[in-house]
C-alpha cells in the first residue's frame, strides 16, 4: 500500500478531501497513489501529498536485507503496535488508526536500524 493511501485512510480522509488539499483533481490523487504503489511516482510528489497531511518523510540508509526479513520486520512491528493497541483499548484510551500507523512505521524504522 502507497504511503498517500495508508495515512490518507488513517486519517479517515477521502481521495477528493486529499485532492481539496492539494489542489488537483480526485483522478489525479488516485493516478498518484497507483504509480507510487507502482514505484513510478516523482518523490516531490509524494513529499508534497505527504506535507498536505502533516505528514515528512525521513530518509536513512541501512544495510541491504533480504525482502523476506524486511517483510518479517514490518510484521514484527505491526504485532507489537497491535499488543500496544490492545492493551491502550483495555485501558479505555484506544489508539487512533493514524496513532497506529504513525507508531507502526517508528517501530518498523527502529527495528530496521536494529537489524
Amino acid at each position: 500500500m502507497s504511503l498517500i493511501r495508508r495515512y490518507r485512510t488513517a486519517l479517515g480522509w477521502s481521495q477528493k478531501q486529499l485532492a481539496e488539499k492539494l489542489g488537483i483533481g480526485t483522478a489525479s490523487v488516485s493516478t498518484l497513489e497507483l504509480n507510487e504503489d507502482r514505484g513510478v511516482a516523482k518523490t516531490a510528489t509524494v513529499d508534497r501529498a505527504l506535507s498536505a497531511m502533516g505528514k515528512t518523510r525521513i530518509t536513512f540508509v541501512i544495510d541491504t536485507l533480504p525482502e523476506q526479513e524486511m517483510l518479517a520486520i514490518r510484521e514484527q512491528a505491526a504485532q507489537e503496535v497491535r499488543k500496544i493497541a490492545w492493551t491502550m483499548a483495555l485501558e479505555a484510551q484506544p489508539l487512533t488508526e493514524d496513532a497506529k500507523a504513525r507508531l507502526e512505521d517508528k517501530v518498523y524504522a527502529r527495528r530496521l536500524l536494529d537489524a
